[in-house]
């Protein structure tokens, strides 16, 4: 593998849907994780508080983001259908600008191997 480069997004979970939305993410679909991997994806962990806030850490390879994530998902029915099964349990966390979803939070320290 190339080099890659990773970020980190936070969002929210419905606290009435958080047990359902554990639950899905135990069986992701198979057209959405070959559609995050043909976008460039390396590797795509979520974490979750015990306030239902929502810690994505996306390893992504060179050259790739998450605009490469939403043109391929935008070609894929099932990934359309997905989202918008995901999105009625979700909502852009306190940290999120007008508009935005997945907030994207910068990084305060890293340490990289060689």
């Amino acid at each position: 593998m190339g080099k890659t480069a990773f970020h980190t997004y936070c969002l929210r979970v419905k606290p009435q849907y958080r047990e359902e939305y554990l639950e899905n993410h135990m069986h992701v679909w198979p057209e959405v994780e070959a559609a995050l991997k043909r976008a460039g994806v390396a590797s795509y962990r979520i974490w979750i508080t015990p306030d239902n806030l929502l810690i994505a850490v996306v390893e992504f390879q060179e050259g790739c983001d998450m605009q490469d994530v939403a043109r391929e998902s935008a070609q894929v029915p099932r990934c359309q259908e997905w989202e918008a099964y995901m999105a009625n349990m979700q909502r852009p966390c306190e940290y999120a600008k007008s508009g935005e979803w997945w907030c994207e939070l910068p990084a305060a320290y890293e340490l990289i191997g060689e």
